[in-house]
């Protein structure tokens, strides 16, 4: 088998000559129509600031493509949110890297005649091609290879992030929740005025309105009395958090 003649074999010393002095010659495009299209679509992405180089195509179907992970993760916040978006990004990557191998099958069919011992079957045609295009282009397919082992290297270390940022935000959470409630139901009982907002500079920024503390202190009860007792023979307890409880909830229902 040979391969199909290069295109630039045919022209002559001269002629190459002729096309480098015209390149040099060139100041770039003139008009404002030409100078956005030579900008290859360079955009700057909002968390990270960076500015990234893509055709149009690619740059949409890249964000079609990573949203639903992104949107599936449920991020809160910044770090959160770069972490899902690295895990998506990673995705991408291992899904154009996946591609590249495909392409690289497809250049040395288009690039090479059929085989002999293909005869008219143009599958077998075609599984002699890949074998060839793996046998001449080890090298390539390695470096894909290690390609894809990075990104996943990368990919599981921001799943293992994303984990611990999630487990660590939930907890602060609950446990920012826990103590509004307690102050909540402390001033209730004193007859002091209780500010959300004032709490939420205190507990590391986590905002609790008082409908959604009153809504907790409600199921909180319901949970408490749902409980079974440790003995059914003996009466629902009568303890002073029972009556600060009911209380309570008598003033907030």
């Amino acid at each position: 088998m040979t391969p199909t003649a290069d295109p630039q074999s045919s022209i002559s010393p001269e002629r190459l000559e002729a096309n480098r002095r015209n390149a040099q010659q060139s100041t770039g495009p003139k008009t404002e129509e030409g100078k956005q299209r030579s900008r290859l679509n360079a955009s700057r992405h909002g968390l990270t600031a960076q500015v990234r180089l893509l055709p149009e195509a690619e740059r949409l179907a890249a964000e079609a493509f990573m949203k639903p992970i992104v949107t599936g993760f449920s991020p809160v916040g910044e770090h959160e949110t770069l972490l899902a978006r690295g895990i998506a990004e990673a995705h991408w990557r291992l899904a154009r890297a996946r591609a590249m191998e495909e392409n690289l099958f497809a250049t040395h069919i288009a690039k090479y005649a059929d085989h002999s011992l293909a005869g008219d079957d143009p599958q077998i045609a075609d599984a002699i091609h890949m074998a060839q295009a793996f046998a001449e282009q080890t090298a390539a397919f390695d470096r894909l290879t290690m390609y894809e082992q990075r990104i996943r290297r990368g990919m599981e270390r921001d799943l293992k992030l994303l984990e611990s940022a999630r487990k660590e935000r939930m907890a602060a959470e609950a446990k920012a929740l826990e103590e509004a409630k307690l102050l909540f139901q402390s001033a209730q009982q004193n007859g002091e005025t209780f500010d959300p907002e004032a709490e939420a500079r205190e507990n590391g920024g986590f905002v609790y309105p008082i409908d959604r503390l009153q809504a907790a202190i409600r199921r909180a009860y319901r949970l408490s009395k749902a409980q079974p007792q440790a003995d059914p023979k003996e009466p629902a307890s009568n303890s002073t958090q029972d009556r600060l409880l009911r209380s309570l909830l008598g003033q907030v229902a």
